[in-house]
């Protein structure tokens, strides 16, 4: 273990020093015969670049971690810098006395490397690629990791490998496998949902708005989205204020965590390890934050019946035609629809709390709150539901009073025309010195959601 780790150590800082000179290196030592150069390929770097090439002729395809040695070195290795260190130790083996076996062992990996990974490791693949699939042949999360190591492990050789297959179309018949084998995991469910998900994309769009488990249905990119909406699948790998949505080429915005509660009944969740969230709304089905992102991709951006819509996410991008084929009248009229259906549905916070008294001081306090803080005038009060006589009493470090807060929600005329309940918190402050709380006051900023004004009487 030792070993292994001074190996890694040297390649990692022989590579970094040296690579980059080894061109002027080789210059020197091919015009200077005799002298000291030679010493800088005793164990440095022939010891580099034998751990190169023995890396990428392991055949352990079942190993991700081999599989992810195979990408780094890949990514280190100068095959046109092996070749001519190669030359320079056969004309000069002679020189190398106490390290004569190293550049032995150096030139045999080298010059045995098509024929060794050919052997070892192509062999192998192409015993895979021959099994067929079958009901009887029991196909294990396995093969789906064995599958992705030997794309690896094809795709690390390509620059050092000079052989006789070709590596193309080996890549293409492994992917051919790897689907075969990746749909017999899926229908049996026995792969991960992380992994399928990989498999389709980290991020996928589908009109099928019923689906409970792994197995998802065939993607419709481009299917008719009017009754169900737009939905997204993903894994929860993803970090949602980085995945960008464009229409039609212009920047839209970002998801947030907070779609995933909206489109999952407030569940925040994953339901057999997928995330479902709904991008746009559709007649049937929408919740409030889908409804709003279509009124604002219309007004600010331009929606419109066959919109190109884009999901970006770094370099990972999915993209589709939006198709509402089936509404007949415009998408102002379509979002207007399903907004005023989706309003209907919303009710007002039910608190079974009544006290005429301290309802009308929640009101008088509001208007002052607006009136002192008119950034926060968000209409006029209609009523309001108080939480309960469930106050909560907050004291201070040293363990005395200092207010009590409970919940309210207000019902609101806005100024736009529209009706919305906003949730506030409201507060009493203890007075040690009178010994009893003040006056009712609103704290914290507006937390609204837009009602039918038909509540609002």
């Amino acid at each position: 273990m030792k070993k292994n780790a001074l190996v890694i150590l040297i390649c990692v800082f022989v590579n970094n020093y040296f690579n980059a000179q080894i061109g002027g290196l080789l210059s020197k030592i091919n015009t200077k015969p005799g002298k000291e150069e030679n010493v800088r390929y005793n164990a440095s770097i022939l010891i580099n670049y034998t751990y190169y090439y023995e890396t990428l002729i392991k055949s352990d395809l079942s190993d991700t971690e081999v599989a992810l040695k195979k990408e780094k070195v890949a990514s280190l290795l100068s095959s046109d810098s092996a070749k001519q260190i190669y030359d320079y130790v056969e004309k000069n083996l002679k020189k190398y006395t106490e390290n004569k076996s190293v550049a032995e062992n150096y030139m045999s990996t080298f010059s045995k490397f098509n024929t060794t990974f050919e052997s070892e490791v192509i062999t192998k693949i192409n015993e895979k690629l021959r099994t067929p699939y079958s009901e009887v042949y029991e196909v294990t999360e396995r093969e789906f990791f064995w599958f992705k190591n030997t794309f690896i492990a094809i795709n690390s050789v390509r620059k050092a490998y000079t052989g006789t297959n070709n590596l193309d179309d080996l890549l293409k018949s492994v992917e051919i496998k790897k689907n075969e084998y990746t749909a017999a995991l899926i229908k049996t469910k026995t792969i991960g949902c992380a992994d399928q998900l990989n498999y389709y994309k980290q991020i996928r769009l589908s009109d099928i708005s019923n689906e409970t488990d792994c197995k998802k249905g065939k993607d419709k990119f481009a299917s008719d989205v009017t009754d169900n909406g737009v939905y997204i699948y993903y894994t929860g790998e993803l970090a949602l204020h980085l995945c960008k949505i464009y229409i039609d080429g212009k920047d839209a915005g970002t998801l947030a965590k907070d779609d995933i509660a909206a489109s999952n009944n407030g569940n925040p969740k994953p339901e057999n390890g997928w995330y479902k969230i709904q991008l746009l709304p559709g007649l049937n089905e929408y919740n409030s934050r889908s409804v709003a992102r279509l009124g604002v991709f219309i007004k600010n951006y331009g929606l419109h019946k066959n919109s190109e819509i884009v999901i970006k996410y770094s370099d990972n991008s999915n993209q589709f035609i939006y198709n509402i084929s089936k509404y007949q009248n415009t998408i102002s009229e379509y979002h207007n629809q399903i907004n005023n259906t989706q309003l209907k549905s919303i009710k007002l916070t039910d608190t079974k709390y009544k006290n005429a008294v301290l309802e009308n001081e929640a009101i008088e306090a509001y208007n002052k709150f607006k009136t002192t803080n008119p950034q926060y005038d968000e209409g006029e009060v209609k009523k309001v539901s108080v939480a309960g006589n469930n106050w909560t009493v907050y004291k201070t470090k040293s363990g005395e009073l200092d207010y009590q807060q409970t919940d309210a929600y207000f019902v609101l005329k806005g100024k736009d025309g529209k009706c919305y309940e906003d949730f506030r918190k409201i507060r009493k402050v203890y007075n040690s010195s009178t010994k009893m709380y003040g006056i009712l006051k609103v704290v914290g900023a507006p937390d609204k959601k837009e009602i039918s004004c038909d509540l609002v009487k």
